[in-house]
């Protein structure tokens, strides 16, 4: 079997899903070590507001998975695009399956 043309939108549609599930977990860590960074600097000065590491980590929960979602499908529509183009020249990536 070989893959001779690989649809632009569905690679990038499932390459936005995956990257944005990345994003998910980055976004998490980022709003773990943020809102813990605050919580620590407060205590140590006693003036800092702690609130401001959580406010900075929700928004690291929403933004990061939508920006790498966002480059993810750009991605996915770069290389699709590349991947047909090159597919045609020298032709595609063959694959071996076999049912079980």
């Amino acid at each position: 079997m070989i893959v001779a043309r690989i649809r632009p939108l569905s690679l990038a549609k499932v390459m936005a899903a995956v990257y944005a599930a990345i994003g998910l977990l980055i976004g998490a860590i980022f709003a773990i070590t943020s809102f813990f960074g605050a919580t620590i600097g407060a205590l140590s000065h006693g003036h800092a507001e702690p609130w401001l590491g959580a406010l900075i980590g929700m928004g690291a929960l929403v933004a990061a998975p939508v920006f790498y979602g966002l480059l993810g499908f750009l991605g996915g529509l770069f290389t699709a695009a590349v991947y047909n183009i090159a597919a045609g020249a020298i032709g595609g990536v063959e694959l071996e399956v076999f049912e079980r």
